[in-house]
This record gives structure tokens, C-alpha cells and sequence, in this order.
């Protein structure tokens, strides 16, 4: 079956505003800076706050960010606050492109492996809604900078594997099957 041209049109706008909002948000980083245990100023990635490697390290980062000299400490929270912001216009861009992949994949597909996809697509919502969490904590943290229980870390990590593993892998499958069905053609009778 032939992929709606509007679908298209779709996903160009939203690729659109997702390279916009990513360009925002490049710039942003560049004023992310901390104060590490030895002495010296560094940059960190926003990365470092969304998968943080244990249950204090985000408390950690951030208190490493207080401690930077009182303008360097304002620019770098504006910077890392901004971000977070953006990312609420990234989003529905980003979650949408995938949303609208996979639908193509749907309708290049057929049976189960259609309808499947068109399940995945609607779960982009889940993701959506992980994302938005995620930044809603990492606000909180930034106001409350201290050890989260194991309970809370614990669902953090599953936000973020929704977050990730709904979006990357949505991105992935509908690839591979629009590519499949570039070479794949369905046999007719």
C-alpha cells in the first residue's frame, strides 16, 4: 500500500522543528559547567542527569553546579533550565516523527506485523509522557539536590527505559521495515 503523501509532509515539519529545537539546545549546553572534587571547573552533559550512573550522582552534579563561583553557578543553571524548557517543544517533534514512522511502517506492512506497529506508534505517547516526567524531576533535583531513595531511583530507571526504549526502538523497526519494503515487494497473483 502507498504511503499518504500528507504523511510526509507531516514528518518533514516535525523533523523540521526537532533539528530547531536540537539547535537550541546545542547552544544551551555550551554553559554547562560544574565543580568537580579536584578543584577545577568542568563541562558536563545533560546526559549525565538523565542516566545518572547511581542513586546520588544527579544530587552530586548539581551540588557540584552550586558550588561554581555565584555567576558562573546562575549562568550554568539558566543554561541547563533553558534546556529542559526547549525540550518540552522538542518533545512533540522528536515523538512525533517517530509516531509517524511507524505508521508509514504500518501501512507499508501488512497483518500482524502491521497492526504491531500501529501499537508502537500509539505507545510514543508513553515515551512522551516518560520524557516529560523525566524533566519534571530533573527540575525538582535541581530545587532539592540531595540523595534520592532506591525506590525513586529505581523508577527513574524505568521512565528512562520507556523514554529510550519505545522512542530508539520505534525509530529502528520503522526503518528497517519502510527499507524492507523498498526491496520486498508483495507478490501478486
Amino acid at each position: 500500500m502507498k504511503i499518504p503523501v500528507k504523511l510526509w509532509y507531516w514528518f518533514i515539519a516535525c523533523f523540521a522543528w526537532t533539528i530547531a529545537t536540537t539547535v537550541v539546545m546545542v547552544r544551551q549546553a555550551t554553559h554547562f559547567y560544574c565543580f568537580d572534587s579536584i578543584q577545577h571547573t568542568r563541562k558536563f552533559s545533560i546526559f549525565e542527569l538523565m542516566l545518572p550512573a547511581n542513586r546520588s550522582s544527579m544530587g552530586i552534579l548539581i551540588r557540584q553546579i552550586n558550588q561554581l563561583p555565584q555567576a558562573d553557578c546562575a549562568e550554568s543553571l539558566h543554561a541547563l533550565k533553558g534546556q529542559l524548557t526547549v525540550d518540552f517543544f522538542y518533545m512533540p517533534a522528536v515523538y512525533g516523527c517517530v509516531f509517524l514512522l511507524l505508521i508509514a511502517a504500518s501501512i507499508r506492512s501488512c497483518g500482524w506485523l502491521s497492526t504491531f506497529l500501529k501499537i508502537w506508534a500509539w505507545l510514543q505517547i508513553v515515551a512522551w509522557l516518560s520524557d516529560i516526567t523525566e524533566n519534571c524531576y530533573i527540575f525538582y533535583k535541581i530545587a532539592h539536590p540531595f540523595i534520592c531513595t532506591p525506590f525513586v531511583f529505581f523508577c527513574y530507571r524505568i521512565v528512562e527505559i520507556l523514554k529510550w526504549g519505545l522512542s530508539c526502538g520505534g525509530f529502528v523497526a520503522a526503518v528497517l521495515v519502510l527499507v524492507l519494503s523498498l526491496f520486498l515487494k508483495p507478490k501478486t497473483t
